[in-house]
């Protein structure tokens, strides 16, 4: 499949030449960990005061996302699963994580969860990313 993957800066959720992104910056520590700050404002709820569920699955993506690029991989989401354990309010600050779990042939394996700084559990995916290389 050989797909070129190029990053223009422009991604929804991190792309910092993208006049709507979220505006996330994520971090990378422990070689296989990404990390980053969101504090979700009210244009992004679905529910008053609560965050679209939409959009906490982008943000879980993205962490997941970072983690296979950050180990020379061009990859795209092949599947994911996304449980939400508590509702996410807006305005409050939250802190998503992602991190490789193991990788094969073609297929990366990953997860990525939403917390608070108490280390409340909000929301938790795991997803298989593909090689297009």
């Amino acid at each position: 499949m050989n797909i070129n993957i190029e990053d223009n800066n422009k991604c929804f959720v991190c792309g910092q030449e993208n006049p709507i992104s979220l505006g996330l910056k994520f971090q990378f520590y422990e070689d296989n960990k990404v990390k980053a700050y969101f504090k979700p404002h009210q244009n992004l709820q679905g529910f008053k005061n609560i965050v679209h569920g939409g959009i906490i699955t982008t943000v879980l993506d993205e962490a997941m996302s970072k983690t296979a690029n950050r180990n020379e991989v061009e990859a795209v989401t092949a599947e994911m699963t996304v449980r939400f354990k508590n509702p996410v309010a807006v305005n409050n600050e939250y802190i998503v994580m992602g991190r490789l779990i193991k990788k094969n042939k073609n297929l990366l394996f990953t997860e990525a969860f939403l917390r608070d700084r108490d280390e409340i559990i909000y929301a938790a995916a795991e997803a298989k990313f593909m090689d297009v290389r």
